[in-house]
């Protein structure tokens, strides 16, 4: 049987996706088209800052750039 906390996320989760996309449809509609998905593409930026608020993840280090023995 499913917990009830897990269906209250899903049932955010289908609403933040409902709510999503309409208001994005409606900014399409009535905005500038570079504004718009310029902002929507920001999304993986913003996952990763509340990912690390909320979770304390961080990035993985940066590998050393290649040696140059030529």
């Amino acid at each position: 049987m499913a917990r009830p906390v897990g269906i209250v996320a899903m049932a955010a989760g289908g609403l933040s996706n409902i709510l999503g996309t309409v208001f994005y449809n409606r900014a399409m509609a009535t905005g500038s088209a570079t504004a718009v998905t310029g902002l929507s593409a920001c999304y993986p930026a913003i996952t990763f800052v509340i990912c690390a608020i909320f979770m304390g993840c961080a990035p993985p280090p940066a590998p050393p750039p290649p040696s140059s023995t030529a």
